[in-house]
């Protein structure tokens, strides 16, 4: 459910057309009547951004000339054209749309250009009144930015609006340097909006990812705050406990893998077995880990799941698109007489490490020291003994986000998904 959006004058040809719009948050409407150069609308999850960005170029002023960017293709579908092309074809305003050619006509003579930003350079002939740039969070460098707001040279009322999330880099990011460090008033608009601020959302959608997420994570995700990553420690490692044993009676267990197909010195895969115990607390079991190329890898994922017993179901984290599914179902034949599941990954891994994170500050995770685990752990080419294999996992949670340490949260936030039963931005494929 979202504001509702209405066309209160007819628009043939070349006419004015005039919106209304019920429903719409007072930092949406603020977007929409600002007239300032540099506009950036800073929102958490479900916040609106995208409505804001569609309505906001919908309405730019007629005959005029835009450009809309995203980091991706995939992003310009998922969000900016996800929006606006289906409010725009149902208000009957699409004169014309040439998908091939990345360009949308509307009946009030607007021309607005499509582009993503994989190859950034390839903007640089166009000349527009107006820029709409969603999701520039996710681009890492400033190059872009400045060869996008050159293109901003026609005649009119030129103006630059940036939808986005707060990036992971907080303010280290080139946005917060622009908007913020080096904003100059009445040129450079700052407008935020939280998730909890969009009232179009579930009832429980807010508190839901909030009791999920790790505190830091959710003022940036929820609250727009500019949260810096790497400042931050993700997981409360101090707080980790240790037991010789799990309890007897466990709810669920749980295999997850994150894999990569590097041997020597490329990316580790690493697969986490997690139990939960009849009270809700956590047992980190055991973490197969190392840098192995695909045969052996795949020699490792099938040996684990025999360690594991035919029970525990495997749960193999899958890229969306075609190569993913062909790799998922040649990881499903090669478990066959296992329980599979693959899982479709979605959103940062940061994001996806907010409940083991929360649960281990709040003391519910445990690291257990059973014979026979911990024996598959593999650190810059040497096998760790057990013990040694702990604190390194220890250590490597410290570091997350940093460094190669990505892959052992990932992997525990989707054994942890699995024995919780629960869907936090991960589809599950059988």
């Amino acid at each position: 459910m979202s504001a509702a959006v209405a066309l209160t004058r007819a628009a043939p040809p070349s006419s004015r057309y005039v919106f209304e719009v019920s429903g719409a948050i007072p930092q949406q409407v603020r977007v929409w009547s600002s007239r300032s150069p540099y506009l950036l609308y800073l929102g958490g999850r479900s916040a609106g951004k995208s409505l804001a960005g569609a309505m906001w170029a919908m309405t730019r002023a007629r005959g005029t000339t835009g450009l809309i960017v995203a980091p991706t293709h995939k992003n310009l579908l998922g969000g900016a054209l996800g929006v606006m092309l289906p409010y725009a074809y149902d208000l009957g305003i699409v004169r014309r749309y040439n998908k091939q050619d990345g360009e949308l006509h509307l009946v009030d003579g607007k021309r607005i250009f499509i582009r993503s930003l994989d190859r950034p350079e390839l903007v640089r002939g166009l000349s527009v009144t107006w820029l709409w740039g969603d999701e520039l969070g996710m681009i890492g460098h400033r190059e872009a930015w400045d060869i996008l707001i050159a293109c901003v040279r026609a005649q009119g009322l030129r103006q630059r609006l940036v939808t986005t999330t707060p990036p992971p880099e907080g303010k280290r990011h080139w946005l917060y340097d622009t908007f913020v460090l080096r904003g100059v008033a009445g040129i450079h608009e700052v407008v935020k909006t939280r998730t909890a601020d969009n009232p179009f959302n579930p009832p429980d959608f807010e508190a839901d990812l909030r009791r999920e997420y790790a505190d830091p994570y959710a003022a940036r995700e929820l609250d727009a705050e500019w949260i810096d990553v790497g400042a931050v420690q993700v997981y409360d490692v101090e707080r980790l406990l240790v037991r010789q044993m799990p309890p007897p009676e466990l709810r669920a267990t749980a295999r997850g893998w994150d894999t990569a197909a590097t041997g020597g010195g490329g990316d580790y895969s690493a697969g986490a077995l997690i139990s939960q115990g009849e009270d809700g607390h956590i047992f980190i079991r055991d973490v197969v880990r190392g840098q192995w190329a695909p045969t052996e890898r795949d020699a490792r994922l099938r040996a684990t799941a025999q360690g594991d017993l035919v029970q525990v179901p495997v749960y193999l984290a899958e890229e969306r698109g075609g190569s993913g599914r062909s790799q998922g179902d040649y990881w499903t034949a090669q478990l066959a007489g296992f329980a599979v599941r693959r899982v479709l990954e979605s959103g940062d891994k940061v994001v996806r490490a907010g409940p083991l994170a929360a649960q281990m500050g709040a003391g519910n995770v445990s690291l257990t020291c059973e014979p026979g685990r911990w024996e598959n752990y593999w650190h810059q080419g040497k096998r760790l003994t057990p013990e040694a294999a702990r604190a390194q996992f220890r250590r490597n949670l410290w570091m997350f986000p940093q460094g190669r340490t990505k892959d052992e949260s990932d992997a525990c936030a989707l054994a942890l998904e699995a024995v919780r039963g629960q869907d936090s931005g991960l589809g599950t494929r059988h």
